[in-house]
């Protein structure tokens, strides 16, 4: 499973270079590389969370890393969001209207989704506090997926940018 893990960075570190290659194109101020950083703390808590679902041996160690992983792409998610507006703002080449209104369509649902499910396993004196737990998961799951599909306009501008050109 950590082979998902390490595509799933790749897929977010492209994204990375490539906003940060049309910022500067721009002339717009490139993102810091705390964006980098937390998508791969993220994976290690991903490849927790995956290698231990069973809960068996290493003790419940899934939910809380689940939580971490999917916390920490919510907040890059975010971030990433409200960069790509301002670069929009700056400069109306780089994403289509659509596709940032779209961006931020799920970055808003998903906070939504954090914040109620939070409230609710906080305040909730039920016995199903994982109830939450698991709807902020598979929301999360299914909005961090749309949210790296919502660049399908933009793919014909996309190239492999992993190196500098």
């Amino acid at each position: 499973m950590g082979i998902g893990s390490s595509i799933l960075v790749l897929v977010f570190h492209l994204i990375f270079r490539w906003v940060n290659k049309e910022a500067i194109k721009v002339g717009f101020k490139p993102m810091g590389k705390t964006l980098y950083y937390a998508t791969m703390i993220a994976m290690v808590f991903y490849c927790i969370a995956v290698e231990t679902i069973d809960g068996k041996s290493n003790g419940p160690l899934h939910t809380p890393s689940a939580v971490i992983f999917f916390l920490t792409f919510e907040m890059v998610i975010v971030d990433l969001t409200l960069y790509l507006y301002r670069l929009r703002e700056w400069n109306t080449y780089i994403i289509s209207a659509r596709s940032m209104w779209f961006k931020i369509f799920l970055a808003v649902y998903i906070t939504i989704v954090w914040v109620y499910c939070l409230n609710r396993s906080l305040s909730s004196e039920d016995e199903n506090k994982t109830d939450f737990t698991v709807v902020v998961e598979w929301n999360a799951y299914l909005i961090d997926i749309m949210w790296v599909l919502s660049y399908a306009e933009e793919w014909k501008q996309i190239k492999l940018c992993l190196v500098p050109s």
